[in-house]
């Protein structure tokens, strides 16, 4: 199987050590698959130099200008030339027509908890919120697993965007 990790978007805290884990992990426990990893450049993504099975492609860090070009361009180009069997997106998003199958991981909580828990955030966290649930909702037809972190994330993703229950699991 031939599959594309996404983690270019996990540059810091939780989201940098679960990139770094799941793309060291992955390889070890399907080491017949071939991989290929965008990950952030310059922040310890290095573990698999060497190994013929996994090409690292250091991804640059953009602003948003930059940033919807390469989602809607570049990346479903990158996955086209790979021909990739697999996207595993693990920065909340994928892509909106992927051309194979797709497993979204969730793990911004506030993209499934209604405004009311999140107290007092500025007008730049609200539109960048809603940006971000609606690129989730963009990517949910071309996916067909979601991955949430804990049972009520689970239930909470499944209720928030009419996702099938079934189709979401736990990592």
């Amino acid at each position: 199987m031939r599959i594309v990790v996404l983690a270019y978007n996990l540059i810091d805290s939780g989201g940098l050590s679960v990139g770094r884990n799941v793309t060291a992990l992955l390889p070890r426990l399907g080491a017949k698959h071939d991989y290929r990893m965008l990950v952030p450049a310059g922040l310890g993504y290095d573990e698999h130099i060497g190994n013929p099975r996994v090409t690292v492609q250091p991804i640059p860090r953009m602003g948003l200008r930059a940033r919807l070009p390469f989602d809607l361009f570049a990346l479903p180009r990158i996955v086209r030339d790979f021909r990739a069997d697999l996207v595993l997106a693990l920065g909340n998003v994928g892509l909106s027509r992927c051309p194979c199958k797709q497993a979204i991981l969730i793990h911004q909580p506030q993209v499934v908890y209604p405004t009311r828990y999140h107290g007092q955030p500025i007008l730049k966290d609200r539109l960048r919120l809603w940006g971000v649930r609606r690129r989730i909702k963009a990517c949910l037809g071309s996916t067909q697993l979601v991955f949430c972190q804990t049972p009520v994330m689970q239930q909470r993703f499944a209720d928030s965007f009419g996702y099938p229950i079934e189709q979401v699991k736990l990592m």
